[in-house]
């Protein structure tokens, strides 16, 4: 920009006229026009050229002599039509605002095209600004030209090769361009089908388009959110939607630019995960609640065992039909019925008296046939679908007939006084691993590991009742739940700590209004089935000499079993803790016929205890005490020859059984002599 200052260089010519004034000026700026690299001219009002430096006649192809006094119009008329009045504006420009204006021109002829960018600035002489002259520089900007278009074609490359989904809308959302990215995406062939469309047809923004267009249009920065993306034929995805505005060199704002991700596969992995992590809280859930039935189960066992000894001892001592001896009655039924209470909670959590058999389920099912008649309502009708000669699995009875009766119960609930059917079905199926992958975590065992495919025999019960929705399938085997106006107990809890402990898996189908079906799979077994030998001798058919040790933490336990021996006629020695029990077996190894031990104990617990006694004598008998399941201390104590297993709490009956598989008897001993005579 070349500016001169009126009061310094020209003054106030007044009394002369503007040609000679012009002129004046112009010899002055001959030095500067001659070094200037730029081309400059100097017009008068009539826009005639009264100076030019030979940088603007190289501009032309022209000399100086050749330019001078012509009028600007002449060389204008090669930019085209509107070149005059774009001078005009520019010119105009200049005279009003006294400052540096500026426009571009693109001139072409026989040397081909350049582009011109010209800066205009007014030099006042007479005092008005018509007078004055008008002093511009030329400069050729085409080099600048082709780097910004080589540039926009760079970016315009790397924005149509990208991977992401780039569009661009004007001010009002109209769409007016977009990448084969975005073209992809949303499944369309061609550009123009979505060129003139508004953007919301596109994106189901919803109600947040009220903040969209303030935050983009108030230059607030980029706006970005998850929105659901519609494609051509109508069907949504998840999409992240990042859209900033657009501004020329200007700084004026033109337009949107928006890019679009499309993000379903990372927004299943988050729902995958949100998903797994709740089941993993679902079943560390089920899980705590499980060592805690157990743990409560446990100790209200051993409370349970001096209860029901006490009740029996005093029930030989009191005479028939006195109301003492009733109550003592009273104490003793409702013991039994602690104890079932206990069971059902060492099922839930899994660690239930467990005494394993071979069992062909619909044979099993079939012996049930009349108990499951006469335990539905005349209005519901059963029916029996039973696969005849279904491979064996080990299994306690006890348990499966407790599990069918709770389920053939709950499915005639769930039919109610409207009636319906209830179908009971065993059979055999092979599970493959995509199948047992689809069992909800938390509808199989209390464990996240999955089954293994193989072969399984099931048991299936349906229903035409009422149907469940999702959430109450989600609850159905939660402690206490229930549909029903009063609570029944643990319920649907106990049936999974049964299925866990035969190692199944649970399978439930329910619509609400269409019914249910709830289906267990237990893992068919490979071992062939044994005959089992039965123990033919009496129970206390004892010799009357031999020593037992007792190891219990529990006061009362000992007191209690110690009395219980010794109405056997055995000779009693007690422990109250594992440390104990160890320096008293040391003491008298050769004499003790066998050891009672319990389990959990503080310090040296059971199994260390045990342990201890074999590296003092090899062939000691022990029997393990406790009231967790026969299937937990056989995991704990493999590989140590344990004798036997007692569930608490035992009678003396139990006891007896147990100590006459270990100690010998004198039938035995009878049998032994007669054979070593013979």
């Amino acid at each position: 920009m070349i500016q001169i200052r009126t009061g310094v260089m020209m003054g106030r010519l007044n009394h002369r006229d503007d040609v000679e004034a012009a002129q004046q000026v112009a010899k002055f700026l001959d030095a500067v026009l001659c070094a200037s690299v730029d081309g400059i001219v100097v017009t008068d009002a009539t826009q005639k050229i009264i100076q030019a430096n030979e940088a603007f006649c190289a501009l032309f192809g022209k000399c100086r002599r050749e330019v001078i006094e012509t009028n600007l119009d002449a060389w204008l008329l090669q930019a085209g039509d509107n070149a005059m009045s774009r001078w005009a504006d520019l010119e105009l420009a200049a005279r009003t605002r006294s400052t540096c204006s500026n426009t571009e021109f693109e001139f072409r002829d026989s040397r081909g095209a350049r582009h011109l960018k010209v800066n205009a600035t007014l030099v006042d002489q007479m005092g008005t600004e018509e007078t004055g002259v008008v002093i511009s520089v030329w400069r050729d900007i085409i080099e600048q030209k082709h780097e910004a278009e080589n540039s926009l074609s760079e970016k315009a490359h790397i924005i149509r090769s990208a991977s992401s989904a780039i569009a661009t809308a004007d001010l009002d959302g109209w769409m007016t361009y977009v990448n084969p990215a975005f073209l992809e995406l949303w499944g369309f062939d061609d550009e123009q089908k979505v060129k003139g469309h508004h953007f919301t047809e596109f994106w189901d923004v919803g109600d947040r388009l009220e903040e969209i267009m303030p935050a983009l249009l108030d230059g607030q920065g980029v706006w970005s959110a998850d929105v659901k993306a519609r494609r051509e034929d109508g069907s949504l995805f998840d999409a992240q939607v990042s859209a900033a505005a657009i501004y020329n060199s200007r700084r004026e704002l033109t337009g949107l630019m928006s890019t679009t991700v499309d993000i379903t596969d990372r927004k299943l992995a988050e729902e995958e995960r949100l998903n797994l992590e709740r089941q993993v809280q679902h079943v560390q859930k089920l899980q705590s609640l499980c060592v805690l039935a157990g743990g409560i189960a446990n100790d209200f066992n051993d409370i349970l065992l001096v209860i029901q000894d006490k009740a029996d001892s005093a029930l030989h001592e009191l005479a028939p039909g006195t109301s003492a001896r009733m109550n003592v009655q009273e104490i003793e039924r409702a013991s039994r019925r602690a104890a079932e209470l206990a069971k059902q909670m060492l099922a839930y959590a899994g660690q239930g008296e467990f005494d394993a058999e071979p069992i062909r389920l619909g044979d099993f099912v079939e012996g049930m046939a009349h108990l499951l008649e006469v335990s539905l309502s005349k209005k519901a009708l059963l029916r029996f679908d039973l696969a005849g000669n279904l491979p064996i699995f080990h299994g306690d009875a006890t348990q499966l007939r407790q599990l069918i009766l709770c389920l053939i119960t709950n499915a005639a609930e769930a039919i109610g006084d409207q009636g319906g059917q209830v179908t009971v079905a065993a059979g055999e199926m092979y599970c493959d691993q995509p199948y047992l992958d689809s069992i909800d975590v938390s509808l199989r065992t209390g464990s996240i590991d999955l089954p293994q495919e193989g072969s399984y025999v099931y048991l299936e019960v349906s229903d035409t009742g009422c149907g469940m929705d999702s959430k109450t399938i989600a609850k159905v085997f939660d402690p206490f739940f229930t549909t029903k106006s009063t609570g029944r107990g643990l319920g649907m809890a106990v049936v999974q700590g049964i299925v866990h402990g035969h190692n199944g898996v649970i399978k439930i189908f329910s619509e609400i209004g269409q019914g249910t079906t709830l289906k267990i799979l237990f893992p068919a077994s490979e071992t062939p089935e044994k005959s089992s030998d039965h123990d033919t001798d009496e129970i206390g058919n004892w010799c009357d000499t031999g020593t037992v040790l007792i190891v219990d933490d529990e006061e009362t336990i000992l007191r209690v079993t110690e009395e219980m021996l010794k109405q056997m006629g055995l000779e009693v020695l007690a422990a109250r803790d594992g440390q104990e029990g160890l320096d008293v077996f040391r003491e008298h190894s050769d004499e003790i016929g066998c050891v009672l031990l319990d389990l959990n104990m503080p310090g040296v617990d059971g199994l260390k205890s045990f342990r201890a006694m074999r590296r003092i004598r090899p062939n000691v008998n022990a029997i393990l005490c406790s009231g967790y399941s026969k299937v937990d201390a056989a995991t704990r104590f493999a590989g140590t020859n344990l004798a036997g297993f007692l569930q608490k709490p035992y009678t003396i009956a139990s006891l007896g059984k147990a100590l006459a598989a270990v100690l010998p008897t004198q039938n035995r001993g009878q049998e032994k002599e007669m054979e070593s005579s013979n």
